[in-house]
């Protein structure tokens, strides 16, 4: 996806945050167990700081966090101003510290920057009862993120014990075919069709994108075929996403 599309996402996710986080900073957060509104707000507004503290330094900010002001709304809303301004006159080939060792670049924390919007916005509208749903193209790219940055690769330093298992997501006119082994995770985009012994995963863009995240339950999207290979997946996402 283009910067500018990324940016327009922080924007307009952040102003939905907002808009609902005015209404109770108290409320709490079902998708953010323990936590209230202030401290979803709270969290963002740090996130946004640090990736710009990142980008400016090109390494992590030290002593962090900073403390959080009197006034929550307007430190994220003032957080996410510089953190556009910045990324835009930047540009994503921009060199920045990140966490992801192949791409150390400002285009990698605009792609993370929509996304974690994104799914806090939603944790926020929903404290109040609204379900959102997320932009097909940029959930399908949610989705790419979610499971080939952060799910797919060598889980050795940190291994899930069980029994290897297959799953097909289905989304968005699009298939990812994940195989979970106990140290190892393998994502292939648009695989061939189907085997017998997968799971299989599908739903819209944005429910499979939630769903990853944990942000709806099981009964939210299709599942059929292997229901121990789905709910493997689900596990390993809780400690993707924690």
């Amino acid at each position: 996806m283009e910067a500018a599309t990324y940016l327009a996402a922080i924007r307009t996710d952040s102003d939905r945050l907002v808009r609902a986080a005015v209404r109770d900073l108290h409320a709490p957060v079902a998708c953010c167990p323990g936590w209230t509104v202030r401290d979803v707000v709270e969290h963002l507004a740090v996130v946004y700081l640090d990736k710009i503290a990142q980008t400016r330094l090109l390494r992590e900010p030290s002593p962090w966090p900073p403390p959080a002001p009197p006034d929550p709304i307007k430190w994220l809303t003032d957080a996410r101003d510089d953190l556009v301004d910045l990324f835009a006159r930047l540009g994503p080939a921009a060199p920045s510290h990140t966490w992801h060792a192949p791409d150390q670049t400002v285009g990698f924390w605009l792609r993370r920057m929509a996304m974690e919007t994104t799914v806090h916005a939603g944790d926020v509208t929903a404290a109040f009862g609204e379900r959102g749903t997320v932009d097909m193209a940029l959930a399908v790219d949610g989705i790419d993120e979610v499971l080939e940055v952060m799910l797919a690769g060598d889980w050795s330093d940190a291994p899930q014990p069980g029994p290897d298992h297959q799953v097909r997501l289905l989304a968005g006119g699009r298939s990812w075919l994940i195989s979970l082994a106990t140290e190892l995770v393998t994502v292939d985009r648009d695989p061939p069709p189907p085997g017998p012994a997968e799971g299989v995963v599908e739903a819209t863009a944005s429910d499979v994108f939630l769903w990853l995240w944990r942000r709806l339950p099981d009964e939210a999207v299709g599942r059929r075929g292997d229901q121990a290979a789905v709910a493997r997946l689900r596990d390993w996402m809780g400690v993707v996403t924690d």
